[in-house]
């Protein structure tokens, strides 16, 4: 699993099994990525994981998530403004 972080602001993410919600699953990966940087990271193998991520900006409430197709996905967090 790899997660790249193209925002201006550090990263917190989840990551669950496929098929779970985040209240209440478990916790297969947890972690901060900083900005501008990228983390790869092994998963257990098996179907698509549900990646939850984060901002750890005081002004950003709640989770991002995305399903990759499988442990060997990457995730790409940008935000843009215009």
């Amino acid at each position: 699993m790899k997660i790249i972080n193209k925002t201006n602001d550090r990263l917190y993410y989840l990551v669950t099994p496929s098929g779970t919600t985040l209240s209440g699953s478990q916790v297969i990966a947890s972690g901060v990525v900083d900005k501008g940087n990228a983390l790869e990271f092994p998963l257990p193998e098996g179907k698509s994981p549900i990646v939850y991520v984060k901002s750890i900006g005081q002004y950003d409430q709640g989770y991002f998530s995305a399903q990759p197709a499988d442990g060997n996905g990457t995730v790409t967090i940008a935000v843009i403004t215009s």
